[in-house]
């Protein structure tokens, strides 16, 4: 996790849901066949999502930072983003 501690009880009975675990999967799919990483793949979602919104990343080093700056190459398609989306 972001602070480097491993996940609490409480935090993996609220967020590792089988919809979520799902939702891992699509991602990993996808990612895998655009060949980036699930993480430039998830901000990349982020940042096409018409809601002003803004993604805050940390880096530790300059590979987490190009992968991350990745992300603003990605051009989701409608039927990408749908089905990332979908239940």
């Amino acid at each position: 996790l972001g602070w480097g501690g491993a996940p609490t009880p409480k935090i993996l009975s609220r967020y590792m849901t089988e919809e979520n675990r799902t939702r891992l999967e699509r991602v990993k799919a996808l990612s895998k066949q655009l060949g980036v990483s699930p993480g430039a793949l998830a901000l990349s979602y982020l940042t096409c999502n018409p809601l002003a919104v803004s993604a805050v990343f940390r880096c530790r080093t300059m590979e987490q930072l190009a992968d991350s700056m990745a992300a603003a190459a990605i051009q989701l398609t409608p039927d990408q983003i749908a089905w990332l989306e979908s239940e």
